[in-house]
């Protein structure tokens, strides 16, 4: 488990515990070069989803500040980003 408190809130601030990395979260470069396991590639759909997402935002002339959600909505690639969020909250700490 890692060091960061997560509430379900994406605009949270972290909040890191003292103590010693351990778990997922205490890696090696070393070690992540023998596996791509940490790399997400995006599919089709996925893509297509994040393209017609941009395409509504500017449409409804939106700012950056205004992606919630349910302003920017991705139906398949959105549950797949909660669980890279838990990876990386939870897990190693960052995904590519």
């Amino acid at each position: 488990m890692s060091n960061l408190a997560y509430n379900g809130e994406f605009d949270a601030e972290p909040v890191l515990s003292p103590g010693k990395i351990g778990g997922p979260g205490a890696w090696r470069g070393s070690k992540l070069q023998k596996s791509d396991a940490w790399i997400e590639h995006l599919n089709e759909t996925e893509i297509a989803e994040i393209d017609a997402a941009i395409r509504a935002h500017v449409e409804q002339d939106l700012s950056m500040a205004d992606i919630r959600p349910e302003t920017f909505v991705l139906p398949t690639l959105g549950p797949r980003l909660k669980k890279i969020l838990n990876d990386v909250v939870e897990g190693r700490g960052f995904v590519l």
